[in-house]
């Protein structure tokens, strides 16, 4: 936030980015069993479009598939620790959206 003092309040000017759109490359998975995504560091997207300049900073998934339902394992999103001492799964439930830098 940036901002000037003036009568005793601060007028606030927001520099947080516009959400606008989402990325043109959209990417449907399906895994067969055995199947999987390996390791990955998501990477933003830079560009200028209609005049504006553009850059994405956030993945969606979205999970279909209930796997306990179905009484499948695996399916799950793993987060690592940056020096892979730790981790976390966020489980696959249909309806479950995860929003992530």
């Amino acid at each position: 936030m940036t901002g000037k003092k003036g009568g005793g309040i601060v007028v606030a000017r927001s520099r947080c980015p516009v959400v606008n759109r989402l990325n043109e490359m959209l990417r449907f998975l399906k895994y067969g069993e055995g199947q999987h995504f390996g390791p990955r560091c998501d990477a933003a997207y830079s560009g200028n479009g209609e005049g504006v300049r553009q850059k994405s900073f956030l993945t969606m998934d979205l999970y279909l598939t209930d796997i306990v339902s179905l009484r499948l394992s695996g399916g799950s999103t793993r987060f690592w620790s940056p020096d892979r001492a730790k981790l976390m799964n966020i489980g696959a439930k249909r309806g479950r959206v995860l929003i992530f830098q």
